[in-house]
């Protein structure tokens, strides 16, 4: 728990968790308001563990003169909730560690001014409950553009693009009721876009660097979190759908389709209830294409679909229309 000062409200509000979160996020440095740690008289006896708030923190002497082995303190380290802080800052991690957990993408190659998806998702069945890292990328060749939503929910509160570092985002989640997820779910999309070609493989990965790379299973246990890449290039027989960009959108949006070969493709925009207001039968060339949306095209605000089909697959994803 997130202890406080004892003539405080002792307990663990919305706004000391958001207070928490920014410091993992480095947002803030320190954490605001509170003490890092606290001291207990060592033969303090509780008489209601449960608000165990008023109590001793000082001892008064008459005389340094002499031995006090008495005087002893329990020190508490604030916001320690699983005892994993190492008080003489040795490196030593003294919490126990499960099996190492992996989020797996696909590995784009990339060109300039491309829309480059790193598109997170879990391996093998699990239930999380929450997780935190450390996103660097190559600001050289990426440049972040938005964060798309999956299975998991990301707000502006879970992850912050540090403004004073290059190429480095944080990330920090957690939910009460542990979500379940199967193989290959995705759980979120990172967009970036390209300033020059290259791999992605070799423009990001997941580090402990400023938030430590961590996951949480339904029962609380901590695996170290590392990214994973599907083979050291594109997938030569997997069509690439990227969630159009931005989303939501009031005048044009983007949807990009990269091919392993030279493809007809179907084109539909379907309003919410399955009426098609507009259809395009084309052939596109390997590599990354582009389709435009205007809201010309549609109709009042409110959300929309659309839906490429080949000959072998067909997808459809959503959009939000806003003014």
């Amino acid at each position: 728990y997130l202890a406080a000062d004892a003539n405080e409200s002792k307990s663990v509000t919305a706004s000391d968790l958001l207070q928490l979160r920014k410091l993992i996020l480095g947002v803030d440095e320190e954490l605001p308001g509170k003490k890092s740690w606290k001291f207990v008289k060592a033969k303090t006896e509780f008489i209601n563990p449960s608000h165990p708030w008023d109590y001793e923190e000082k001892y008064i002497t008459d005389s340094l003169f002499f031995e006090q082995d008495s005087l002893d303190f329990i020190a508490i380290k604030i916001g320690d909730i699983n005892h994993s802080a190492d008080a003489y800052n040795s490196g030593t991690v003294i919490e126990t560690r499960a099996e190492d957990k992996y989020f797996n993408t696909n590995n784009i190659s990339f060109e300039a001014l491309d829309i480059v998806p790193l598109e997170l998702r879990m391996v093998d069945n699990n239930s999380i409950s929450g997780f935190q890292f450390t996103l660097e990328y190559n600001q050289d060749k990426l440049q972040f553009v938005n964060i798309e939503n999956g299975n998991i929910e990301l707000g502006k509160n879970n992850y912050n693009v540090l403004s004073n570092k290059n190429g480095i985002i944080t990330f920090s989640w957690n939910n009460t009721q542990a979500v379940s997820l199967e193989d290959m779910n995705k759980l979120f999309t990172v967009n970036f876009k390209a300033k020059s070609s290259g791999l992605l493989s070799e423009s990001v990965k997941i580090s402990s660097k400023f938030t430590k790379s961590e996951i949480y299973s339904s029962d609380l246990e901590v695996s170290e979190l590392e990214l994973r890449f599907d083979g050291n290039t594109i997938d030569n027989n997997e069509i690439v759908i990227s969630q159009n960009i931005p989303n939501p959108f009031s005048n044009t949006t983007e949807v990009v389709i990269n091919l392993p070969e030279d493809t007809d493709l179907q084109f539909r925009i379907l309003d919410s209830t399955g009426r098609i207001l507009k259809s395009t039968h084309r052939h596109y060339s390997k590599g990354q294409n582009s389709i435009s949306i205007s809201s010309t095209e549609l109709g009042k605000p409110g959300l929309y679909f659309y839906e490429i089909t080949t000959n072998n697959s067909s997808t459809i994803k959503r959009m939000v229309y806003i003014k």
